[in-house]
């Protein structure tokens, strides 16, 4: 059986996943639920997931922190979290990126040998060295190379 397939998978993703965000919920569902069963591997930087929990709670706003951090802890049951290294810090130092943030992921993304970067902002990550998917035009890229739709799949 050939190994999993390592994709990361953009702040945006997580946060239309979880924030339930219109028109792009069904995507993000579907690349998560195929994580959720193991049809691929799914990750996320750390800093990725303070990000999510601050952005989710508006700002850190007490009232919607016990929610958020139970919904985030479901999606850390399946999907794996990658810490940045000292070595992907000075990386992202010398990069000529203009958002250190998505320098960074980069960085993460190669380390785990990811086949592709999963983001609805393709733009920001122009000079990866891996190919850089919407949710959509990666299980269109998916159908293609392996043969393997899930056009069909209803949830």
């Amino acid at each position: 059986m050939a190994a999993k397939e390592n994709l990361l998978v953009d702040t945006n993703i997580i946060i239309d996943y979880l924030g339930r965000r219109e028109p792009f919920y069904a995507d993000a569902r579907l690349l998560l639920l195929a994580g959720k069963v193991g049809e691929f591997r799914l990750w996320i930087s750390s800093s990725q997931v303070t990000d999510t929990l601050y952005i989710l709670s508006e700002g850190g706003k007490k009232s919607l922190m016990p929610s958020v951090l139970q919904r985030m802890d479901k999606v850390l049951s399946f999907v794996r979290v990658c810490a940045a290294t000292e070595e992907d810090v000075h990386e992202l130092m010398h990069t000529l990126w203009s958002d250190p943030e998505d320098a960074l992921l980069h960085q993460i993304a190669c380390r785990i040998q990811a086949s592709a970067i999963i983001t609805r902002n393709q733009q920001d990550f122009a000079k990866s060295v891996i190919p850089v998917y919407d949710c959509a035009r990666f299980f269109e890229a998916y159908a293609l190379q392996h043969g393997i739709s899930y056009a069909e799949v209803e949830f």
